[in-house]
């Protein structure tokens, strides 16, 4: 869970700064409801893709009972990289 987190603070500072101007530029234009409509759709699509990323399914797989689970190669290397 420390990672998932740390991928939403990432988003939070750094989309958040750019996203909010951008609302309010769109909501000027086009309209408030089109502009949550639209921003709401891209959260949607983003919070999607990442629930879909293979490393959260590994973190959701069953193991055997008493076994922990094997992690994938790039977990290897970046756990080697950082000791």
């Amino acid at each position: 869970m420390g990672r998932v987190s740390s991928v939403t603070a990432l988003g939070d500072m750094t989309l958040t700064p750019l996203s909010v101007p951008a609302l309010g530029a769109v909501a000027a234009t086009a309209g408030v409801l089109p502009a949550t409509l639209l921003f709401g759709g891209a959260m949607s699509a983003l919070c999607l893709f990442f629930a879909t990323r293979p490393a959260l399914a590994r973190l959701t797989r069953p193991t055997p009972e008493g076994a922990s689970p094997s992690p994938e190669p790039s977990d290897v290397r970046l756990a080697s990289a950082s000791s």
